[in-house]
């Protein structure tokens, strides 16, 4: 991994890690349970993701599709209770879309599970990190995801480092809320 992703992955990891830090509150759990919750109780998604573009950078950048439709669901502005601390501004998502990779000339689909976690202002959007796990690229079976992320009502970006030797993604992802 090139030195430019190693230290965009450990700022991100730093500023995660002084934010949660920083932010977060005690409170006194009798178990040691893991509860989510949103602000209003609801428990149902309140975006919907349509896939976006890509463009590419690093590693092995040719000949990648920047067209990336899909489709997913997201939770957005949760609450994280656990081990007796509170962590606020976290969302999750979980979708498929067209990944940018074709090879055997054929399209591939890569699914995805991840939580974002987007503390500050920025941009007129709530800036962060995003972490997860994708499936369905050639690289490996399971492929992390660590991005450095803005998100807004109708789109978000994420930076995705250059892995082993695949290629970077600056990713723009269209979503609605409803």
């Amino acid at each position: 991994m090139p030195s430019f992703s190693k230290t965009i992955l450990v700022a991100s990891f730093s500023f995660l890690a002084a934010h949660v830090a920083a932010q977060t509150t005690s409170v006194e759990v009798p178990d040691e349970s893991v509860e989510v919750k949103a602000a209003d109780g609801s428990w149902l998604p309140d975006h919907v993701l349509f896939g976006g573009v890509s463009a590419h950078y690093g590693g092995a950048s040719h000949n990648l599709n920047g067209e990336n439709p899909g489709f997913g669901l997201m939770w957005t502005d949760r609450e994280i209770l656990a081990a007796g601390t509170v962590i606020k501004n976290v969302s999750f998502s979980v979708g498929v879309y067209k990944n940018s990779e074709t090879w055997d000339n054929k399209d591939h689909y890569t699914t995805y599970v991840a939580a974002h976690y987007l503390p500050w202002k920025f941009l007129g959007g709530q800036a962060g990190v995003t972490v997860g796990l994708a499936h369905g690229y050639r690289l490996a079976f399971i492929v992390p995801i660590v991005a450095p992320t803005i998100c807004w009502d109708y789109a978000c970006v994420l930076v995705t480092p250059p892995f082993k030797d695949s290629a970077g993604a600056v990713s723009l992802q269209f979503r609605a809320p409803f």
